[in-house]
Protein backbone atom coordinates (compact mmCIF):
# COMPACT_ATOMS: atom_id res chain seq x y z
CA UNK A 1 0.00 0.00 0.00
CA UNK A 2 1.51 3.32 -1.10
CA UNK A 3 -1.02 5.93 -0.06
CA UNK A 4 1.29 8.37 1.77
CA UNK A 5 3.88 10.62 0.15
CA UNK A 6 6.54 9.63 2.72
CA UNK A 7 5.99 5.95 2.10
CA UNK A 8 6.14 6.53 -1.66
CA UNK A 9 9.34 8.52 -1.35
CA UNK A 10 10.93 5.92 0.91
CA UNK A 11 10.27 3.08 -1.52
CA UNK A 12 11.33 5.19 -4.51
CA UNK A 13 14.57 6.17 -2.79
CA UNK A 14 15.41 2.56 -2.02
CA UNK A 15 14.78 1.70 -5.66
CA UNK A 16 17.14 4.41 -6.94
CA UNK A 17 20.10 4.12 -4.54
CA UNK A 18 22.39 1.13 -4.83
CA UNK A 19 23.83 -0.62 -1.79
CA UNK A 20 27.33 0.88 -1.91
CA UNK A 21 26.01 4.43 -2.07
CA UNK A 22 23.45 3.77 0.67
CA UNK A 23 26.15 2.40 2.99
CA UNK A 24 28.35 5.41 2.32
CA UNK A 25 25.58 7.89 3.04
CA UNK A 26 24.46 6.05 6.17
CA UNK A 27 28.06 6.25 7.40
CA UNK A 28 28.15 9.99 6.69
CA UNK A 29 24.86 10.48 8.53
CA UNK A 30 25.84 8.53 11.62
CA UNK A 31 29.30 10.06 12.03
CA UNK A 32 28.12 13.68 12.16
CA UNK A 33 28.36 14.93 15.73
CA UNK A 34 25.24 16.57 17.10
CA UNK A 35 24.75 19.06 19.91
CA UNK A 36 23.36 17.51 23.10
CA UNK A 37 22.65 19.49 26.26
CA UNK A 38 21.59 18.70 29.79
CA UNK A 39 19.39 20.98 31.84
CA UNK A 40 16.86 21.33 29.00
CA UNK A 41 13.36 20.01 28.39
CA UNK A 42 13.80 17.61 25.47
CA UNK A 43 11.28 15.38 23.69
CA UNK A 44 12.85 12.23 25.14
CA UNK A 45 12.79 13.74 28.64
CA UNK A 46 9.08 14.56 28.29
CA UNK A 47 8.46 10.95 27.25
CA UNK A 48 10.15 9.64 30.44
CA UNK A 49 7.43 8.47 32.82
CA UNK A 50 9.36 8.24 36.11
CA UNK A 51 9.77 11.64 37.74
CA UNK A 52 12.92 10.56 39.57
CA UNK A 53 14.60 9.33 36.38
CA UNK A 54 13.39 12.46 34.61
CA UNK A 55 15.02 14.77 37.17
CA UNK A 56 18.28 12.80 37.14
CA UNK A 57 18.44 12.97 33.34
CA UNK A 58 17.71 16.71 33.49
CA UNK A 59 20.60 17.14 35.93
CA UNK A 60 22.94 15.14 33.69
CA UNK A 61 23.44 12.17 36.02
CA UNK A 62 25.31 9.28 34.41
CA UNK A 63 23.63 5.83 34.58
CA UNK A 64 26.08 5.08 37.38
CA UNK A 65 28.39 7.69 38.89
CA UNK A 66 31.20 8.12 36.39
CA UNK A 67 29.85 5.62 33.86
CA UNK A 68 29.96 7.34 30.45
CA UNK A 69 28.04 4.86 28.33
CA UNK A 70 24.96 5.27 26.15
CA UNK A 71 23.67 1.72 25.76
CA UNK A 72 22.80 1.10 29.40
CA UNK A 73 19.92 -0.60 31.13
CA UNK A 74 19.59 -0.98 34.88
CA UNK A 75 22.89 0.81 35.47
CA UNK A 76 24.91 -1.63 33.35
CA UNK A 77 26.02 -1.69 29.70
CA UNK A 78 23.42 -3.81 27.94
CA UNK A 79 23.96 -5.70 24.64
CA UNK A 80 20.26 -5.61 23.67
CA UNK A 81 20.04 -1.87 24.23
CA UNK A 82 23.23 -1.48 22.20
CA UNK A 83 21.69 -3.38 19.28
CA UNK A 84 18.48 -1.34 19.55
CA UNK A 85 20.43 1.92 19.38
CA UNK A 86 22.44 0.73 16.39
CA UNK A 87 19.26 -0.38 14.64
CA UNK A 88 17.71 3.02 15.25
CA UNK A 89 20.70 5.14 14.19
CA UNK A 90 21.40 3.09 11.06
CA UNK A 91 17.70 2.97 10.18
CA UNK A 92 17.42 6.74 10.54
CA UNK A 93 20.36 7.18 8.17
CA UNK A 94 18.74 4.85 5.65
CA UNK A 95 15.35 6.58 5.74
CA UNK A 96 16.82 10.10 5.63
CA UNK A 97 18.95 9.13 2.63
CA UNK A 98 16.03 7.56 0.77
CA UNK A 99 13.71 10.53 1.41
CA UNK A 100 16.31 13.10 0.39
CA UNK A 101 16.98 11.23 -2.84
CA UNK A 102 13.33 10.82 -3.81
CA UNK A 103 11.93 14.17 -2.60
CA UNK A 104 14.86 16.39 -3.54
CA UNK A 105 16.87 18.72 -1.32
CA UNK A 106 14.41 21.56 -1.95
CA UNK A 107 11.72 19.85 0.11
CA UNK A 108 13.99 18.98 3.02
CA UNK A 109 14.38 21.87 5.46
CA UNK A 110 16.82 19.95 7.66
CA UNK A 111 17.50 16.72 9.48
CA UNK A 112 19.17 15.36 12.61
CA UNK A 113 21.67 15.51 14.08
CA UNK A 114 22.50 18.96 12.68
CA UNK A 115 18.90 20.22 12.84
CA UNK A 116 18.48 21.59 16.36
CA UNK A 117 15.42 23.21 17.92
CA UNK A 118 16.24 25.34 20.96
CA UNK A 119 13.94 27.91 22.53
CA UNK A 120 13.98 29.74 25.87
CA UNK A 121 10.59 30.08 27.53
CA UNK A 122 8.97 33.48 27.35
CA UNK A 123 5.45 33.38 28.71
CA UNK A 124 3.08 33.89 31.59
CA UNK A 125 4.12 30.89 33.71
CA UNK A 126 6.19 32.36 36.56
CA UNK A 127 7.92 29.05 37.34
CA UNK A 128 9.17 28.57 33.80
CA UNK A 129 10.02 32.26 33.32
CA UNK A 130 12.08 32.47 36.53
CA UNK A 131 14.09 29.27 35.97
CA UNK A 132 17.48 30.71 34.98
CA UNK A 133 15.57 33.54 33.28
CA UNK A 134 13.62 31.10 31.17
CA UNK A 135 13.45 27.32 30.91
CA UNK A 136 15.15 26.01 27.77
CA UNK A 137 13.34 23.55 25.51
CA UNK A 138 15.54 21.72 22.98
CA UNK A 139 15.22 18.83 20.55
CA UNK A 140 16.63 17.17 17.43
CA UNK A 141 13.80 16.47 14.96
CA UNK A 142 14.74 13.63 12.62
CA UNK A 143 13.51 15.56 9.58
CA UNK A 144 11.68 18.78 8.82
CA UNK A 145 10.07 18.57 5.37
CA UNK A 146 7.56 20.21 3.07
CA UNK A 147 4.57 18.07 2.13
CA UNK A 148 2.99 17.72 -1.29
CA UNK A 149 0.81 20.69 -0.31
CA UNK A 150 3.90 22.73 0.67
CA UNK A 151 3.09 22.52 4.38
CA UNK A 152 5.87 22.15 6.95
CA UNK A 153 5.85 18.81 8.75
CA UNK A 154 8.11 16.87 11.11
CA UNK A 155 9.09 13.29 10.38
CA UNK A 156 10.01 11.23 13.42
CA UNK A 157 11.74 8.02 12.30
CA UNK A 158 11.51 4.82 14.32
CA UNK A 159 12.81 1.37 13.40
CA UNK A 160 11.07 -1.01 15.83
CA UNK A 161 11.58 -4.75 15.84
CA UNK A 162 9.22 -6.74 13.69
CA UNK A 163 7.48 -7.94 16.85
CA UNK A 164 6.69 -4.40 18.01
CA UNK A 165 5.85 -3.31 14.48
CA UNK A 166 3.27 -6.07 14.07
CA UNK A 167 1.84 -5.31 17.51
CA UNK A 168 1.36 -1.67 16.54
CA UNK A 169 -0.27 -2.76 13.30
CA UNK A 170 -2.63 -4.97 15.25
CA UNK A 171 -3.53 -2.45 17.96
CA UNK A 172 -3.72 0.61 15.74
CA UNK A 173 -2.49 4.19 15.63
CA UNK A 174 -3.69 5.19 19.08
CA UNK A 175 -1.51 2.52 20.70
CA UNK A 176 1.51 3.94 18.86
CA UNK A 177 0.64 7.46 19.99
CA UNK A 178 0.48 6.35 23.62
CA UNK A 179 4.24 5.85 23.42
CA UNK A 180 5.25 8.58 21.01
CA UNK A 181 2.72 11.43 21.47
CA UNK A 182 4.83 13.25 24.13
CA UNK A 183 7.90 13.31 21.88
CA UNK A 184 5.94 14.33 18.79
CA UNK A 185 4.06 17.06 20.65
CA UNK A 186 7.22 18.47 22.22
CA UNK A 187 9.08 18.66 18.91
CA UNK A 188 6.17 20.51 17.29
CA UNK A 189 5.84 22.78 20.35
CA UNK A 190 9.48 23.90 20.23
CA UNK A 191 9.50 24.33 16.47
CA UNK A 192 6.36 26.42 16.47
CA UNK A 193 7.73 28.58 19.29
CA UNK A 194 10.73 29.23 17.05
CA UNK A 195 8.38 30.45 14.34
CA UNK A 196 8.22 27.41 12.07
CA UNK A 197 4.64 26.88 10.79
CA UNK A 198 4.62 23.16 11.60
CA UNK A 199 1.22 21.66 10.84
CA UNK A 200 1.72 18.03 11.89
CA UNK A 201 4.19 15.36 12.86
CA UNK A 202 4.47 11.98 11.17
CA UNK A 203 5.67 8.95 13.07
CA UNK A 204 7.38 6.95 10.34
CA UNK A 205 7.98 3.37 11.47
CA UNK A 206 10.19 1.16 9.32
CA UNK A 207 11.23 -2.39 10.12
CA UNK A 208 14.43 -3.94 8.82
CA UNK A 209 12.77 -7.33 8.65
CA UNK A 210 10.37 -8.32 5.88
CA UNK A 211 8.15 -11.22 4.95
CA UNK A 212 7.76 -13.10 1.64
CA UNK A 213 4.02 -12.48 1.80
CA UNK A 214 4.38 -8.82 0.78
CA UNK A 215 6.29 -6.95 -1.91
CA UNK A 216 7.18 -3.76 -0.01
CA UNK A 217 9.23 -3.23 3.16
CA UNK A 218 7.32 -2.77 6.39
CA UNK A 219 6.51 0.94 6.64
CA UNK A 220 3.71 2.54 8.66
CA UNK A 221 2.89 6.24 9.03
CA UNK A 222 1.01 7.59 12.05
CA UNK A 223 0.14 11.29 11.94
CA UNK A 224 -0.40 13.68 14.84
CA UNK A 225 -1.83 17.06 13.72
CA UNK A 226 -0.87 20.11 15.75
CA UNK A 227 -3.45 21.37 18.21
CA UNK A 228 -2.91 24.09 20.80
CA UNK A 229 -3.89 21.64 23.57
CA UNK A 230 -0.62 19.78 22.95
CA UNK A 231 1.17 22.74 24.54
CA UNK A 232 0.23 21.40 27.98
CA UNK A 233 2.36 18.25 27.53
CA UNK A 234 5.88 19.79 27.52
CA UNK A 235 4.97 22.71 29.76
CA UNK A 236 3.52 20.46 32.47
CA UNK A 237 6.68 18.33 32.50
CA UNK A 238 8.78 21.51 32.73
CA UNK A 239 6.78 22.69 35.74
CA UNK A 240 7.20 19.30 37.42
CA UNK A 241 10.96 19.49 36.82
CA UNK A 242 11.13 22.89 38.53
CA UNK A 243 9.04 21.65 41.47
CA UNK A 244 11.02 18.42 41.85
CA UNK A 245 14.34 20.26 41.67
CA UNK A 246 13.29 22.78 44.34
CA UNK A 247 12.09 20.07 46.73
CA UNK A 248 15.23 18.01 46.18
CA UNK A 249 17.68 20.84 46.86
CA UNK A 250 15.79 22.75 49.53
CA UNK A 251 14.20 19.90 51.51
CA UNK A 252 16.19 16.85 50.32
CA UNK A 253 12.93 15.35 49.07
CA UNK A 254 13.55 13.60 45.79
CA UNK A 255 10.69 12.31 43.63
CA UNK A 256 9.31 8.95 44.66
CA UNK A 257 10.56 6.06 42.51
CA UNK A 258 8.37 3.21 41.39
CA UNK A 259 8.01 0.45 44.03
CA UNK A 260 10.90 -2.00 44.27
CA UNK A 261 8.69 -4.93 43.32
CA UNK A 262 8.23 -3.29 39.90
CA UNK A 263 11.96 -3.23 39.17
CA UNK A 264 11.65 -6.02 36.60
CA UNK A 265 8.74 -4.43 34.70
CA UNK A 266 8.35 -1.37 32.46
CA UNK A 267 9.47 1.38 32.85
CA UNK A 268 12.08 0.38 35.46
CA UNK A 269 13.25 -2.60 33.42
CA UNK A 270 14.08 -0.26 30.50
CA UNK A 271 15.55 2.57 32.56
CA UNK A 272 19.21 3.57 32.34
CA UNK A 273 19.32 3.78 36.12
CA UNK A 274 19.21 0.77 38.45
CA UNK A 275 16.08 0.58 40.59
CA UNK A 276 17.77 -1.78 43.09
CA UNK A 277 21.28 -1.48 44.46
CA UNK A 278 23.73 -4.17 45.48
CA UNK A 279 27.47 -4.65 45.97
CA UNK A 280 28.19 -3.74 42.34
CA UNK A 281 25.35 -1.37 41.40
CA UNK A 282 24.13 1.90 42.88
CA UNK A 283 20.37 2.30 43.05
CA UNK A 284 18.61 5.28 41.50
CA UNK A 285 17.56 6.43 44.97
CA UNK A 286 21.15 6.74 46.25
CA UNK A 287 21.53 10.27 44.98
CA UNK A 288 24.19 11.00 47.57
CA UNK A 289 26.51 8.68 45.65
CA UNK A 290 26.31 10.82 42.53
CA UNK A 291 27.03 13.88 44.64
CA UNK A 292 29.88 12.11 46.42
CA UNK A 293 31.42 11.06 43.10
CA UNK A 294 31.21 14.62 41.81
CA UNK A 295 33.14 15.83 44.86
CA UNK A 296 35.65 13.01 45.44
CA UNK A 297 35.56 10.70 42.41
CA UNK A 298 34.56 7.84 44.74
CA UNK A 299 31.36 5.94 45.57
CA UNK A 300 30.50 3.29 48.12
CA UNK A 301 31.47 0.72 45.48
CA UNK A 302 34.85 2.19 44.59
CA UNK A 303 35.93 3.28 48.08
CA UNK A 304 39.00 1.21 49.07
CA UNK A 305 38.58 -1.12 52.02
CA UNK A 306 40.57 -0.18 55.15
CA UNK A 307 43.69 -2.14 56.05
CA UNK A 308 43.15 -5.03 58.43
CA UNK A 309 45.53 -3.54 61.00
CA UNK A 310 43.69 -0.22 60.96
CA UNK A 311 43.14 0.61 64.66
CA UNK A 312 39.69 2.02 63.82
CA UNK A 313 38.47 -1.49 63.01
CA UNK A 314 37.13 -3.19 66.14
CA UNK A 315 36.90 -6.97 65.69
CA UNK A 316 33.67 -8.62 66.74
CA UNK A 317 34.43 -11.20 69.38
CA UNK A 318 32.34 -14.30 69.26
CA UNK A 319 30.77 -15.22 72.55
CA UNK A 320 30.39 -18.80 73.52
CA UNK A 321 27.03 -19.72 74.85
CA UNK A 322 27.27 -21.08 78.36
CA UNK A 323 26.16 -24.65 78.79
Amino acid sequence: MRDHYLREAFFDGLSVIDVDEMLQRIAEHTTVKGEWDTGVISPSLVATECRLARLKIFLGDDPQPGLKHMAVRGGRPDPITHLNFLRGFLGEGMVVTALKTAMGEGRIFGNAPTLVFKWRYRGDDIQLSMWNQGMVFAGHPDMLVFSDDNEMEIVQIKTPSIFKFERLQRLGDEDALKSYRPQMATEMYIGRKLGYPIRRSHLMMVSWEGTPKIDDPHCRIVTLPWHDSLTTIPEQVAREIVQDYDRAYTMSLWPEPYPEHRSSTFPCSYCRFARLGNFSTIACTEQQEWERHAETGLTRITTPLPEEDDPKIVPIRRRRRSA
